[in-house]
C-alpha cells in the first residue's frame, strides 16, 4: 500500500538534518521555528533538542525489521506530545503562530508519517 522504505528515509533524513542544523546553528534554527529569545540558554536548549532528533533519526536508521514498530510507536508518542505542547503552549500566548504551525506542524507530520510507515499499518 504504501512504501515504507521510503517513508523511513524520509524519516531519518528529516530528523538528521534537522539535528545537524541545530546542533551547527541553534539560533538561526530557533529563529526558522519563531523563538525569538535572547537568552543565553537558548543554544544549549535547541541542542538539547538536536540531540534529541538526531538519537530518533539514529535509531529508526539502525532498526532491525523486528524493531521497527517499537520504534516507531516511540516516535509517535513523542512526536504527539511536541504537538499537544505546541497547542498548549500557543494557547497560553507563550508560543507564535509561526513557532505553532512549523513546529507543532513538524511535530504532527512526523507523528502521522511514523503511524503510516509502521508495518503493522500496512496489513
Amino acid at each position: 500500500m504504501f512504501d515504507t522504505a521510503l517513508q523511513r528515509r524520509i524519516i531519518v533524513t528529516s530528523r538528521l538534518t534537522l539535528a545537524m542544523a541545530g546542533l551547527a546553528a541553534p539560533r538561526l534554527v530557533a529563529r526558522l521555528f519563531g523563538v525569538r529569545d535572547a537568552a543565553p540558554s537558548l543554544s544549549y536548549v535547541m541542542r538539547l533538542f538536536a540531540i534529541r532528533e538526531a538519537m530518533l533519526g539514529y535509531q529508526l536508521y539502525q532498526a532491525s525489521d523486528a524493531e521497527l514498530e517499537e520504534i516507531y510507536r516511540q516516535g509517535i508518542a513523542i512526536d504527539s506530545i511536541d504537538l499537544v505542547s505546541a497547542i498548549a503552549g500557543y494557547a497560553r500566548g507563550d508560543i507564535s503562530t509561526q513557532t505553532l504551525l512549523l513546529g507543532g506542524g513538524a511535530a504532527g507530520a512526523f507523528a502521522a508519517l511514523g503511524y503510516v510507515s509502521r508495518p503493522e499499518f500496512d496489513r
